[in-house]
């Protein structure tokens, strides 16, 4: 019987960005065979993400017996890491037959294996030649949950007359507070839907409830077709620019991208070429929430946002995890 691993990182203080991508590719894992079990450095909060899956909680970069014991003579092994030494990974390549790096920005020389990077701009990273190495790089290797790989075309409606906020599981910056207090004194009448993760803060959570009227919807910890159904039911989003700006362009809502993160920065930056976002900056840009305001009024038209909607939904078909395992399979015969 064949096995993998995907060895990531997600906790309240870092976000869970990379468990939730790394979920698309367990699931597809999983349906090719290849029996997947997650090894997590993280803490309680990233329970939520990994019910029904085979999942170990462990510090892997500083436990290396024990993780050791649980990955060697694997078949594969995934790395979805901003933390892991160069060290570690080559010491967890010699203990699988393949190794598969996920990668935002080009972070270390990985191993003889597989690179993917599915940022918009990977293909300008200058990633070093190997003929032991295969990368997969740019938009069709996407990671995206099992939910948004059939999408409807999405139908940009003449009013903007609603508006997602969604900064993350765990909302590191502690912003959509600040970004619904923004949206509540220049857009009293537009309907506001915040997303809180299971990784809120419960400080800022008594802080987004302050400003809650009833224009105010706020969703707790939805599952993926849940927050799917509410990405394709508003014209608008204002969103942290990891994970979550992957499935907002499957689903075609145009957003207003902020960078809580430093790996997310060729993320953003991709997008916005693209014309897909409407980049506001930074989580501590002293313009931040004068450039979010400003991207309101861009997005305002039903021609701006239709037009954005096409880009997104073109750039991204959802079956970037199928072509990834559909690679590992095949390295593996």
């Amino acid at each position: 019987m064949k096995k993998s691993y995907i060895l990531t990182e997600g906790s309240r203080s870092i976000g869970f960005g990379h468990i939730v991508r790394c979920i698309a590719l367990y699931d597809e894992l999983k349906k090719k065979k290849l029996n997947p079990h997650f090894i997590v450095s993280g803490d309680k909060n990233i329970n939520f993400h990994l019910k029904g899956k085979n999942s170990t909680i462990l510090n892997w970069q500083h436990n290396s017996k024990e993780l050791r014991k649980l990955i060697e003579n694997s078949d594969c092994i995934v790395v979805d890491s901003y933390k892991a030494a160069k060290k570690d990974y080559s010491s967890i390549s010699k203990l699988t037959k393949l190794l598969v790096c996920i990668d935002d920005n080009n972070r270390v020389n990985y191993p003889s294996g597989i690179i993917t990077n599915s940022a918009l701009n990977a293909i300008k990273l200058p990633y070093p030649k190997s003929q032991n190495k295969t990368y997969l790089l740019g938009e069709k290797y996407l990671l995206l949950r099992d939910s948004f790989k059939k999408v409807a075309s999405k139908k940009t409606t003449n009013e903007l007359k609603a508006v997602l906020i969604t900064l993350g599981g765990s909302d590191i910056r502690n912003l959509s507070n600040q970004v619904l207090s923004l949206l509540v004194k220049h857009y009293p009448n537009l309907k506001k839907i915040v997303i809180i993760g299971s990784g809120f803060r419960k400080k800022n959570v008594e802080k987004i409830k302050q400003w809650k009227d009833k224009n105010v919807k706020l969703i707790y910890s939805p599952d993926a077709p849940t927050m799917k159904k509410y990405m394709q039911d508003v014209p608008i989003g204002i969103s942290a620019s990891g994970q979550t700006i992957n499935e907002l362009s499957r689903i075609g809502l145009p957003t207003i991208s902020i960078v809580v993160a430093d790996n997310q920065k060729n993320n953003a930056l991709g997008w916005s070429k693209k014309g897909f976002t409407v980049n506001a900056g930074d989580w501590d840009d002293p313009d931040l929430f004068i450039n979010i305001l400003n991207g309101m009024k861009k997005l305002a038209t039903k021609k701006e946002r239709d037009k954005r909607t096409k880009i997104g939904q073109s750039l991204v078909d959802g079956l970037g995890a199928e072509r990834i395992v559909n690679l590992i399979i095949k390295k593996l015969k």
